[in-house]
């Protein structure tokens, strides 16, 4: 949804109210409110408010939003009149929440302004660049903090991402067929239909994990990030409970619902002189790769 949103031009605000009944859904709650509303790097426009009751939870909500909706309301008539918005500084995480709702406030208004200006001036980066860069926000990491400064993605052409989405598909096939059936050919299934066990029938399975047997590996060899889906052994999916093989199955099927709004997405399909659809180019967040 994260990805969708940004690619429609939307900004996710979550606010999160934390109650002494909820407690126990609070750390699962909170790592998916900050997903579904991340900027890059560990930003998000997640909002927490901490309340002792519903009756205090509904009074301190009722704070937040006005401090956040107000601050959105300047940033319009800001932006309207031609004020240009000064840029937030690099502080601390206050400790009050009504102060952490107006440093989150000026952060997405000024992002928000500075997006939309963009847009409607046509300022586009160039479609190629030739440099270095740093991938850590350098001020953040000698405070001891990894903060990521990029966001990468690859390009991916009509081709690629068509073999990506099948294999993916022979994944979700044969992880709902073993997870229904408790069969263990799980491996099995997915190696039968891949190349590279065409080419090795009798290549063994025993401890090895999806990267090294070859699966995806034409997509994923290379890339600076660590995917948990190839680095699965055979046995730690008879290990996971049924709720863990949901949840692995149901994770793949996001991804593959993805690729097919990438794929419906003409106007941001790039040929780059290339007469053949299949070889056009799309730009895939490394994020949303498996």
């Amino acid at each position: 949804m994260n990805d969708l949103a940004r690619q429609k031009g939307i900004w996710i605000t979550t606010m999160h109210v934390k109650t002494p009944g909820g407690s126990k859904n609070h750390a699962y709650a909170e790592q998916a409110y900050r997903a579904l509303s991340r900027l890059s790097g560990d930003q998000a426009n997640y909002q927490a408010v901490n309340a002792s009751s519903h009756k205090e939870a509904a009074r301190q909500f009722g704070i937040v939003t006005k401090i956040l909706t107000s601050s959105m309301v300047d940033m319009v008539k800001n932006t309207a009149s031609g004020k240009i918005m000064t840029r937030p500084k690099d502080e601390a995480v206050p400790a009050t929440e009504e102060a952490q709702a107006r440093q989150l406030a000026e952060r997405l208004g000024y992002a928000m302004q500075l997006d939309y200006l963009g847009r409607k001036n046509e300022n586009r980066a160039p479609s190629v660049v030739d440099s270095w860069i740093a991938d850590m926000d350098l001020k953040r990491l000698a405070q001891g903090r990894q903060v990521p400064s990029v966001e990468v993605a690859v390009l991916l052409t009509k081709n690629q991402l068509s073999d990506l989405s099948t294999q993916l598909k022979n994944i979700i096939d044969n992880a709902e067929r073993t997870k229904k059936t408790d069969s263990r050919d799980f491996f099995q299934g997915i190696l039968s239909a891949s190349a590279r066990m065409a080419r090795d029938p009798n290549m063994p399975t025993q401890g090895k994990s999806l990267a090294e047997l070859g699966v995806l590996a034409e997509f994923l060899d290379g890339l600076p990030y660590k995917s948990d889906i190839m680095l699965l052994r055979e046995e730690d999916w008879y290990r996971m409970s049924i709720g863990e093989q949901t949840a692995f199955i149901n994770r793949l099927k996001s991804r593959l619902a993805r690729y097919e709004e990438y794929d419906r997405d003409r106007e941001n399909w790039e040929s780059f002189g290339q007469s053949n659809a299949g070889d056009w180019v799309y730009r895939v967040p490394l994020s949303m790769l498996p």
